[in-house]
């Protein structure tokens, strides 16, 4: 078995190493890291319906993808993550109970009162603190979750959204209410220290774990694994590429009705009703960003190449654009 304390920060980053220890190492595997702000979501997930996507850009906080299913989190530096991948052969792949079991030890150690409730979620007092899931493959599985520590709440939840203009089959995040541990603890430590105790008492929980440090062939496998696919839309927002899209607005106090279809990523249908154009016009803005990738920029690019939008009595493009996602 190997335990791995990683110090670097970039969710990008960290993500792409869960990948590459569960299909290119054969050894068990414990995996502690923390990741600057971010939404991971889960492998099956619409990502635009998931997140608030115009805070995230404002803030730049960048979504990514995993390979687990699951619903959507929010990482940062005041949220610690644990993974582990082990390899088992008596058929119970899937054992939530016994993968958080050393964490929920731990924290009771520490003498805070988690417990485990429902499938997949950590709580104290009935407050959600940590979310887990699962990827299986043949005999070997990737377990991993969040422990929320002193993250920024606000920020958690002005980053998830569950938008209702998306109409798809993806995996639907289920909200809860959440907490900090810091709060449970009766002596005040940073999240540095929190880490630390959790790391030495999962090298005593597994005295069998030696450690491992990434070395530089890992280095380099792990940055092509983020070109090559984490750090890409393709990935992150276009791999669920299937869905329509229907939005109703007031701008300025005149009513606006926007229908999409996106396949495999591209709009294929764009329909647009709004006083601000006439028929042409519409037909035009339907016409342009037809097999366009539903992205921010390579829409944008379509509208601004349309003369009509550069009349500064019209709609602005950026209005336009809140509404698209």
């Amino acid at each position: 078995m190997l335990i791995i304390h990683n110090q670097n920060y970039n969710p990008f980053f960290n993500i792409a190493c869960e990948e590459y220890f569960f299909k290119q190492f054969s050894e068990n595997i414990i995996f502690i890291y923390r990741n600057q702000p971010s939404i991971i979501i889960g492998k099956h997930q619409n990502a635009y319906k998931e997140v608030n996507y115009d805070f995230v850009q404002d803030n730049d906080i960048p979504v990514v993808r995993r390979i687990s299913g699951g619903g959507a989190v929010y990482h940062d530096l005041g949220n610690l993550n644990f993974a582990f991948i082990q390899n088992k052969s008596d058929g119970n792949l899937s054992d939530f109970k016994g993968f958080t079991l050393p964490i929920l030890q731990f924290l009771n150690e520490i003498e805070i009162p988690a417990k485990l409730e429902s499938r997949n979620d950590l709580r104290v007092n009935g407050k959600k603190f940590s979310g887990n899931s699962e990827h299986i493959f043949k005999n070997r599985v990737l377990h991993h979750g969040t422990l929320l520590y002193n993250t920024n709440l606000s920020n958690l939840c002005n980053s998830l959204r569950i938008s209702d203009y998306y109409i798809d089959h993806s995996v639907k995040s289920v909200p809860a209410p959440v907490i900090n541990l810091s709060d449970f603890l009766a002596e005040p430590i940073s999240i540095e220290e929190f880490e630390d105790l959790l790391f030495i008492y999962l090298k005593k929980k597994f005295p069998e774990a030696s450690d491992y440090i990434l070395n530089d062939k890992d280095i380099e496998n792990i940055n092509l694994l983020i070109v090559n696919k984490y750090s890409t839309w393709e990935w992150n927002y276009g791999y669920f590429g299937n869905y329509e899209f229907k939005q109703n607005a007031e701008i300025d106090g005149e009513h606006l009705e926007i229908y999409f279809q996106v396949k495999n990523g591209l709009i294929q249908e764009f329909k647009i009703e709004c006083p601000y154009f006439n028929s042409d016009e519409c037909a035009l803005i339907d016409l342009s960003l037809k097999n366009t990738q539903h992205k921010y920029s390579a829409i944008r690019e379509k509208l601004e190449s349309l003369d009509f939008f550069h009349n500064d009595k019209r709609i602005s493009i950026q209005n336009l654009m809140k509404l698209l996602f």
